[in-house]
């Protein structure tokens, strides 16, 4: 696994091969990924641009999202996992790509976040497979994570797609979407008067 493109191009990640509960988002998704968040015209809908932006990279697995964000302009990530081995690990990747300044690593439970201190441009949300994407959703509105014009993106497998779509049709406004095989992205703003 490698950073895909910007000024940490071709930096190989570390290994995960052994790590059986590791999902990570393969390097052709993520730069699936990174050429909308770039390039995507349905994005000027609520003005985002990734170049000094905030990120939030929830269930973060190794960091690749966050640390992909930050070599292509990002300004922070907030990483988020609920596994220590997992953070133990996207901290490894910070300190090899020279970025520890730039991030803040938290061990939460997405069922238990701590309340947000901060404005995040972007909220990436890559869950494990059976997880409630209603859990999700309504903890970060609990905990005052969504706000207007805020770019989410959740990944997500077909399998999964009808738990999610039927949770957040009401509460976010769709800006688009993305299907690479079997992988879904989905690309949200918070309704206004829903979330704020």
């Amino acid at each position: 696994m490698r950073i895909i493109s910007g000024k940490f191009r071709h930096q190989i990640l570390f290994d995960t091969s052994k790590y059986s509960d590791l999902h990570p988002t393969t390097d052709r998704n993520r730069q699936a990924l990174f050429n909308v968040l770039t390039n995507g015209s349905f994005l000027n809908e609520i003005s985002f641009n990734l170049l000094d932006a905030n990120v939030l990279d929830l269930c973060c697995g190794t960091g690749a999202i966050g640390f992909e964000a930050i070599s292509r302009g990002a300004k922070t990530v907030t990483a988020i996992d609920n596994n220590h081995e997992h953070l133990t690990i996207a901290k490894k990747n910070a300190e090899k790509l020279k970025i520890s300044n730039n991030c803040n690593f938290i061990l939460a439970d997405t069922k238990k976040l701590p309340v947000c201190n901060e404005n995040f441009d972007l909220i990436f949300i890559d869950p494990p497979y059976s997880f409630s994407y209603q859990v999700i959703f309504e903890e970060l509105k609990k905990k005052s994570y969504l706000k207007k014009n805020q770019l989410v993106v959740v990944e997500s497998q077909i399998k999964n797609q009808s738990d999610m779509e039927n949770y957040y049709k009401n509460r976010f406004e769709p800006l688009g979407q993305k299907i690479y095989g079997k992988t879904i992205f989905d690309f949200l703003t918070p309704k206004f008067g829903e979330f704020n």
